[in-house]
């Protein structure tokens, strides 16, 4: 099989911030791949990207469909539009990366993962925090035993305001609820999908409940902090505002028998406290593992397509990811914990 055979045609849709800098660039110099054509209703910006990365373009989605040198599509869309355009995509034929979160509710999780299933199509969601260097670093100590029996895990997220590109705060469906703006999901399934990966893959416990309130300190659920307890007797602690910038708490703070982890910011050292007859000992830091989301995830997918091999982020964890996100806003709505079965 030559290289041009083992290359998988892509076609990128919607070029803002995602679909730029963490999807079309990449893929456009990734051997692996051929970016065959792009797509976005900013016909300008368009034009623009695809001189810079020599790259075909179409005017419409549906025009993207019918190419047949496109394999799989790249959704970087409003997240209103995830379910229509996964489903679309799906039954023209094509595999689908979505970006996170998945959709707005369940019920488009299950038509999405119908519609991937009745057309025998790959499809995955991008959650690109699982390889972020901060959380590996996490879950290699977790998964070594040292932290002994792990009792509560703090995640805490900030940053300034997610712009849709080019647009004013005022015009940007990423701070607006009824596009799936807001805190909740626009960096709640990063930090929420991390936990998952924790607790569900690592740890073995499952979701019992969840309490949460947010907040509004510019724009509508600009914060959210939620307390979430766990079948094990395990309780997290996740915050994310999107008002301050990373100044705010310490990004990571895990407490355990056997240690206390503690990471200040995504890009800090992190540093261990081990306890010893309830004592604290000498702290040390914590060796960094090294992430590289594009990479990892796209090799995977190819993988996946090329080989047979299983995909990292099955649909079973973005389901899951979903259902969790849902919470939150439920409990800030109600004021009451949402129970999980």
């Amino acid at each position: 099989m030559g290289q041009s055979e083992k290359q998988i045609g892509v076609g990128v849709v919607g070029l803002g911030n995602s679909g730029q800098h963490l999807h079309a660039r990449y893929l456009a110099a990734a051997p692996r791949y051929r970016l065959a054509a792009l797509c976005d209703t900013d016909s300008a910006r368009l034009e623009s990207v695809a001189d810079e990365l020599q790259a075909e373009h179409e005017s419409s989605y549906d025009e993207l469909l019918s190419r047949d040198d496109v394999d799989l599509v790249v959704l970087a869309v409003p997240h209103t539009l995830h379910v229509g355009m996964t489903v679309a995509g799906l039954e023209a034929g094509k595999h689908v990366v979505v970006e996170k979160p998945m959709c707005l509710s369940l019920a488009e999780a299950d038509e999405m993962i119908e519609a991937a299933s009745r057309t025998d199509r790959l499809l995955t969601v991008f959650h690109n925090r699982r390889w972020d260097s901060d959380f590996l670093t996490l879950r290699a100590m977790i998964e070594s035993g040292d932290l002994g029996d792990v009792r509560v895990i703090e995640s805490r997220r900030s940053g300034g305001f997610y712009l849709a590109m080019g647009a004013s705060p005022e015009q940007s469906w990423t701070l607006g609820l009824s596009h799936g703006g807001g805190s909740v999901y626009s960096r709640g399934p990063h930090v929420l999908d991390q936990l998952l990966c924790l607790t569900r893959d690592v740890l073995g416990t499952q979701v019992r409940s969840v309490f949460c309130h947010t907040q509004t300190v510019v724009w509508p659920d600009d914060i959210f902090r939620a307390t979430i307890e766990f079948t094990s007797g395990l309780v997290a602690q996740v915050e994310v505002n999107i008002v301050d910038g990373d100044a705010g708490p310490p990004r990571w703070h895990v407490l355990a028998t056997d240690g206390v982890y503690l990471c200040q910011t995504p890009a800090s050292e992190a540093v261990i406290t081990p306890l010893v007859a309830g004592r604290a000992g000498e702290k040390r830091v914590v060796d960094a593992v090294a992430g590289d989301a594009q990479s990892v995830f796209y090799d995977n997918v190819h993988a996946v397509l090329k080989e047979g091999v299983e995909p990292l982020v099955p649909l079973a964890h973005a389901r899951d990811a979903r259902a969790l996100t849902d919470c939150p806003r439920a409990s800030a709505a109600s004021g009451r914990a949402v129970e999980r079965s």
